[in-house]
């Protein structure tokens, strides 16, 4: 089985955001998505956007931020 959850890391422990049912003393095998990081990397690119915008009609702006997420996208 295959299943994708969120989860909180807090005090070297990997705490799962929603329920979870397997047997005691299951071993996982477990792949991390660090999501803050996407979403640093995003912002980033939004802020070149928002400093190129003062000459940049908003039809471009559209542009350049739909080419900005799907970087981000393509990278998940």
């Amino acid at each position: 089985m295959v299943k994708t959850i969120r989860a909180r890391f807090s005090r070297r422990v990997i705490e799962p955001l929603e329920k979870v049912e397997f047997p005691e003393n299951e071993e996982l095998k477990i792949t991390i998505d660090d999501i803050g990081a996407k979403k640093q990397e995003l912002m980033a690119l939004l802020e070149e956007v928002w400093l190129e915008t003062g000459e940049i009609s908003e039809k471009e702006v559209d542009k350049t931020v739909t080419e900005a997420i799907d970087a981000v996208r393509r990278k998940v």
